[in-house]
């Protein structure tokens, strides 16, 4: 099945029902729409209420991804191969970063979600994936210590900077820094030339 196209019905069926009093989660949900026959039911129940369209489009964007057991094997999920202690710096650098969970298609890949519904994917082996509400990023991170850490992408051709400390993005890796450094420097000269 299609999970994407499965989890768009999903949402659109607990938006407008009441699934507790059905007894229905997720999972649950899948068993009832693994065969055809389920699927058509459920349409012909459902359908004006949830705006499904025609029934032959329905059938082929929530089938078109499943395989036919006598084509193919059945594929069985990637295990996990990398240790999820990697990913402590993330978890431990508060904000949105306590929020990270493993992704569903990936074993070895992170990410969350920040109030502005921008998603952040973290992958094991540095590489990272940012995707906003208009553009994406690919890119790599790092631990930065034990409760920090640092994003590096290219937008158009411009290195961006991310860091955890400042949950914001910078043309340059350490901005805060060098802009606290700036103002001090000023200062002191000011006050130097006061004495």
């Amino acid at each position: 099945m299609n999970e994407k196209e499965l989890q768009n019905i999903w949402n659109k069926f607990t938006n407008k029902f009441d699934v507790s009093q059905l007894g229905l989660d997720y999972e649950k949900f899948k068993l009832k729409m693994d065969t055809t026959d389920k699927r058509k039911r459920f349409f012909d129940k459902y359908s004006q209420s949830l705006g499904l369209g025609d029934y032959e489009n329905f059938e082929k964007n929530i089938s078109q991804l499943s395989p036919q057991p006598d084509q193919s094997p059945q594929l069985s999920k990637p295990s996990q191969t990398i240790d999820p202690s990697v990913f402590n710096c993330i978890k431990n650098s508060g904000g949105n970063g306590k929020n990270l969970q493993q992704t569903i298609d990936n074993p070895n890949a992170y990410s969350f979600v920040d109030k502005t519904g921008e998603e952040f994917t973290f992958w094991g082996n540095g590489d990272f994936l940012y995707i906003g509400k208009n553009n994406r990023s690919q890119g790599k991170w790092k631990c930065k210590g034990s409760n920090n850490f640092e994003v590096i992408t290219d937008w158009g051709g411009t290195k961006y900077y991310y860091r955890s400390e400042t949950g914001q993005w910078a043309l340059t890796p350490n901005a805060p820094a060098l802009e606290e450094n700036f103002i001090k420097k000023i200062v002191t000269k000011h006050l130097r030339s006061k004495l």
